[in-house]
């Protein structure tokens, strides 16, 4: 922790948003010279280094004798690469016969970023140059001989150049540029060529890309070998003593055996993120020790799984800037995405055939009818998760769920907020109010609103009892964030009502009262401790998990008599919880077609070719603006934001379409899809197109039937980008601050209908889901503000 707090005093910050919230220094801060920034500035190897052509090496030379062709012939890059201080590189100008350049070496980097500082796609093919062997005297590679020593700098050039080998070159297919063979010297020169016969390129694709900078810093050096002056680098005098040559032929984007290859102005963002950031927030040091005092004090924050050791709170404060426009467009985005879920439920629920295709069964259906007919469609409380890239928000799930850790991520920002006023560190500028208090208000008018247009309830008691209704809340990686959030929670209903956890075995129902036994649970020095206290009549159920993690296990053949009878309570359990509600004696957060509102394959109805005129025939509003951009009804050139194309993945609405659907997806050269299962909320199904085994994965998961739990049904989703950020990560083996890329998405909380909070998530590969495994020994990086109020 002490690492980042010295990375984060390195950087002096004068104006920032930082997740929502403008941090400035105080006029009383006093100012400081700015030498971190020359420590973030200074290279390892200065710059201004240089070849000097020589006819041969001297005989006292020692080391090994590298042929050198491609990127190598950046002398700054080679001279970092190897460590060497010294500005001048000896070198022989030589040219291979009998050889030829390509490209190749296809790598999934994902650290590249355009021009305008975006990260580029996911699934771009970057490519390097390659030296192939053809024997044909009349192919040649122009390059260097250079002498490299064995003990450090060949290895730092190994691990460099991972794709390729170091082989010795035949000594009759080295010529000087001259024409006359290279025989001057007894040693052997090697080269770096490819490691496997498959590193060439066997055929085009549109994924393949060439960064620009890399054929322009490759071409430089050619053209300072041949004796061209280039004004561009003229002032790092990089090669000296050169004759002109003819051999030495620029590098094309093109292959001589694909063709054209399309170039990219990118770069690796390295410390260039840092330098951005570079500026010191004098204070920052002591916030960030005084808040995490506080919160290991309070015990606000522990890690996802209860067994483990809590962590501090301060892991989770990783910084994310965005451009203030975002969150307004995240909001309306959100609020539309919801309305747009919400819509489609009730379409899919009226509709016999669309049930079918989105594996709702009778309950389900039934849970929805109600709903519809006691008016009771919203969805209260959830979040709307979506990726940010390249300026472009793009919506990919509704979780109609209400995740109870996130009072965390609202406490975080609010002590954060509080910590910055208290340390006078500068003008904020959010309403700190929490997104609990949105909740409880959202859980309050729904049981008023309810009772208000039911005269039957007027017997019920003036202060709602409130129970958060789960099955085995043990077993939840999240219960200290639940246990957190009940407490919070019943904090702020008091005066109100009465908030307990209610496990969901324990309902029963004797036609007038629905009623609960009170699950207390303790975590003491990471253990966890479960006594029952009294039973409580309920009026409202508060519901944050997916809609059928409730329904008992049907694979009864394979359940001991202790699982058989714990089955059979379970059913009587949710046969009470559906009379209840039935009856009118209970109301529900979500309500039952709240929380359909949350299945993946609802994407897939969206995206029917006449969605809209169905919806109309049953009855129900029209797609408002926002609802039909985001679906892709109107043109979307300009959109910021749009929902990506999704398919069920098998029998389709129209089955003539399915194999259309099924070849598009699969196309090796078509866009990227990734496959969910319906009701998967742990991100452990989710398979995604050029993985490993994804061909396999794919064909196997087509037209699974609805009732295999084993073998869900899939919806197929045409990947999202996403962005990615530079995150300050103190490495628990190296001991140091070092700079990791992790992707982020951002999740608005949609309470009521309206966008009331966002949250940034961060993991290091995808999927990104709030399992701990996904984020490393540092617990949930994420950060949540307020959006309005």
């Amino acid at each position: 922790m002490g690492k980042i707090i010295s990375w984060l005093c390195s950087l002096k910050l004068k104006r920032i948003n930082i997740v929502g919230f403008i941090f400035e220094p105080s006029d009383d801060t006093p100012q400081q010279e700015d030498t971190s920034q020359q420590e973030i500035d200074k290279p390892p190897v200065d710059k201004g280094g240089y070849f000097r052509s020589v006819s041969k090496f001297s005989p006292h030379t020692v080391g090994k004798l590298l042929f050198i062709y491609g990127s190598l012939l950046d002398v700054d890059s080679l001279r970092t690469t190897i460590m060497r201080p010294a500005r001048r590189v000896d070198c022989v100008p030589l040219y291979l016969k009998g050889y030829r350049r390509r490209w190749g070496a296809p790598t999934l980097k994902r650290d590249y970023i355009h021009s305008d500082w975006t990260y580029c796609e996911d699934h771009i093919q970057w490519l390097s140059l390659l030296v192939e062997k053809t024997d044909d005297p009349s192919d040649v590679v122009p390059g260097i001989v250079i002498n490299i020593g064995e003990e450090t700098e060949l290895c730092e050039l190994r691990s460099r150049e991972e794709n390729y080998e170091l082989r010795p070159l035949p000594r009759d297919s080295l010529f000087r540029l001259d024409g006359n063979p290279y025989a001057s010297q007894e040693d052997e020169v090697y080269t770096f060529l490819p490691n496997r016969s498959d590193r060439f390129l066997a055929g085009p694709s549109s994924r393949y890309r060439i960064r620009q900078g890399y054929v322009e810093r490759i071409n430089e050096g050619l053209r300072q070998i041949q004796g061209v002056k280039s004004t561009k680098f003229m002032r790092f005098m990089q090669f000296r003593g050169f004759k002109q040559s003819k051999l030495m032929q620029m590098v094309s984007p093109n292959d001589p055996v694909i063709g054209s290859i399309d170039t990219v102005d990118a770069f690796e963002a390295n410390n260039l993120v840092q330098r951005i950031l570079a500026s010191r927030l004098d204070r920052i040091g002591e916030l960030y020790e005084g808040l995490n005092d506080a919160m290991i004090r309070d015990r606000a924050m522990w890690q996802s799984d209860a067994r483990k050791n809590p962590r501090p709170i301060s892991t989770a404060l990783f910084p994310v800037v965005l451009p203030n426009d975002i969150y307004a467009e995240a909001e309306r985005l959100a609020e539309a995405a919801v309305s747009l879920a919400t819509k489609t439920t009730r379409l899919v629920v009226q509709d016999d055939s669309l049930s079918r295709h989105c594996c709702l069964d009778g309950s389900d259906r039934e849970w929805a009818r109600l709903s519809l007919e006691r008016g009771d469609d919203r969805v209260q409380v959830t979040r709307v998760d979506m990726t940010y890239y390249r300026g472009k928000l793009n919506v990919f799930e509704v979780n109609a769920d209400s995740p109870g850790g996130m009072y965390h991520f609202d406490k975080l920002s609010s002590r954060f907020l509080g910590y910055m006023s208290s340390l006078g560190i500068g003008q904020i500028q959010p309403n700190t109010a929490s997104l609990c208090d949105a909740i409880v208000d959202q859980l309050f008018e729904h049981w008023r609103g309810w009772i208000d247009k039911d005269p039957r309830q007027s017997d019920r008691n003036a202060q709602p009892r409130i129970a958060i209704v789960e099955h085995d809340f043990v077993r939840w990686q999240s219960l200290p964030e639940m246990l957190n959030f009940q407490k919070l929670l019943g904090n702020r209903m008091k005066g109100k009502g009465h908030v307990f956890l209610c496990e969901a075995n324990t309902l029963e129902y004797d036609g007038k009262h629905l009623t609960g036994v009170e699950s207390m649970i303790q975590i003491e020095r990471n253990e966890i401790t479960k006594k029952k206290g009294r039973r409580h009549p309920i009026d409202l159920v508060y519901k944050r998990v997916l809609h059928k993690d409730l329904k008992p296990n049907e694979n009864g053949e394979k359940l001991s008599e202790l699982e058989r009878k714990e089955n059979e309570r379970l059913k009587e359990a949710l046969t009470a919880l559906i009379d209840a509600y039935k009856d009118n004696r209970i109301c529900i957060v979500n309500s039952p077609i709240g929380l359909l509102a949350g299945i993946k394959s609802l994407m897939a109805i969206m995206h029917m070719p006449d969605f809209e005129r169905r919806l109309i025939a049953e009855g129900l509003s029209g797609l408002t603006a926002d609802e039909r951009q985001l679906i892709g009804a109107e043109n979307q050139s300009n959109a910021k934001s749009c929902l990506p194309i999704t398919y069920l993945w098998g029998e389709q609405i129209d089955p003539a379409l399915s194999d259309d659907i099924k070849r598009k997806v699969m196309d090796e050269e078509g866009a990227c899809f990734v496959l969910k299962p319906f009701d998967d909320h742990s991100g452990r199904g989710i398979k995604i197109k050029f993985r490993q085994n994804w061909r396999r994965d794919f064909d196997d998961s087509w037209n699974n039937p609805c009732n295999d739990r084993k073998n869900p049904s899939y919806i197929a989703q045409q990947f999202v980008p996403h962005g990615r950020l530079i995150v300050p990560i103190e490495d628990e083996k190296l001991h140091e601050i070092v700079e990791r890329q992790m992707y982020f998405i951002l999740g608005v909380y949609v309470i009521g209908g309206e966008a009331m909070g966002i949250e940034v998530k961060l993991g290091n590969d995808l999927p990104i889901s709030m399992r701990v495994d996904d984020h490393g020994p540092h617990g949930y990086r994420t950060l949540a503000f307020r959006l309005k109020h």
